[in-house]
């Protein structure tokens, strides 16, 4: 960033992901029923996990192949490329499963 407020509103918008995770929680937990929330929970937090431990090392390998001197292409954002990929298959996803979401399970206590 050159200018200040190119920093600020580039943190107003990544703040915003902060909101994802429990929003995508809650949707989530209503459609599992009561004694499948620990398997629920359990599964993302693998996911996290398991994103978290590939996820550097395959952005890093991606980053350091396309800007190496023997890339076919010289392309510095091929990690930014390759998880807006990921981002839009997981969108077509979420699409094709729209019409085959269960009822919302009650919360019972």
């Amino acid at each position: 960033a050159q200018v200040t407020w190119h920093m600020y509103a580039g943190m107003l918008i990544a703040s915003m992901a902060g909101l994802v995770s429990p929003s995508l929680n809650a949707i989530m937990s209503r459609q599992v029923g009561p004694k499948g929330q620990g398997e629920l929970q359990g599964a993302m937090g693998s996911l996290i996990s398991l994103t978290g431990i590939v996820g550097p090392v395959l952005m890093t390998q991606l980053f350091g192949y396309f800007t190496s001197d023997g890339a076919p292409l010289h392309f510095a954002g091929a990690p930014f490329f390759a998880s807006g990929m990921c981002m839009s298959i997981a969108l077509l996803l979420l699409f094709g499963q729209r019409g085959t979401a269960r009822a919302s399970v009650p919360a019972t206590s």
